[in-house]
């Protein structure tokens, strides 16, 4: 896939940049942004005031951002886009995929939204999180302990709890001490760096009833998604 981006400065045309994951440019002076495995745009906060979301970053730090977010560079704009195949010819290849034995594990990642490894997709393994070479999931940052945080998957839930960090360990703004849920929509900050499990939140289903409690969603069983992604690539094979 390849990252997209729309820069925008006052009294010229909009500038768009196409990045390969890896492959680095400057669309504004002393501004660099990188093409991520995940989808949108890394960008290298520069030493110029930058704002996202309306919140000002630490300078020098690197921050994912999503598709259809924007950084305000004093007067520019640099709007994050993602460049997707198309889903016929995504279930297309994923059809032959399957008639040779080589289907993807549909299984949930991680997507670092900021740290060092911003934009990368991590595999999502119960153990240990952390900066230790035997660690189930590694992260190279100076911030992060050797054995960090414990990730569980547990009947299709994704569980994480703090391991006595140097720097500890947050869930939203909340510091995790014992066992926390973690779910689609979260980020979850380890040292420097913000992880979060690499699907989109469901849409709300409805308000939920006062006092019930707010039970974690597993996620999609194997068999369900092979046979939806199935049905998907074999209803595309019959498009013109």
């Amino acid at each position: 896939m390849t990252s997209r981006a729309t820069v925008r400065s006052p009294g010229t045309p909009d500038r768009e940049i196409a990045l390969p994951p890896g492959v680095s440019a400057e669309p504004l002076p002393s501004v660099r942004v990188t093409g991520a495995e995940v989808p949108g745009l890394v960008l290298e906060i520069p030493d110029r005031p930058v704002r996202i979301d309306g919140r000002r970053p630490p300078r020098g730090e690197r921050r994912l951002l999503r598709p259809g977010q924007s950084a305000a560079v004093g007067v520019h704009r640099i709007l994050a886009g993602w460049e997707d195949a198309g889903t016929a010819t995504g279930a297309r290849a994923l059809l032959h995929a399957a008639l040779r034995g080589a289907l993807p594990d549909p299984g949930p990642d991680l997507h670092v939204l900021a740290g060092p490894a911003a934009g990368r997709r991590l595999p999502l393994r119960a153990g240990v999180l952390g900066r230790g070479a035997l660690s189930a999931i590694r992260i190279d940052d100076p911030s992060v302990s050797r054995s960090h945080a414990r990730i569980d998957v547990v009947d299709g839930c994704v569980t994480v709890r703090d391991l006595g960090s140097r720097n500890g360990l947050w869930l939203g703004e909340v510091r995790v001490v014992g066992p926390r849920t973690f779910t689609p929509g979260d980020e979850l900050r380890v040292g420097r760096t913000v992880l979060a499990l690499g699907i989109d939140p469901p849409p709300p289903a409805g308000r939920r009833p006062e006092g019930r409690p707010d039970r974690p969603r597993p996620w999609p069983a194997r068999t369900a998604l092979l046979a939806a992604a199935a049905a998907t690539a074999a209803a595309a094979l019959l498009l013109p």
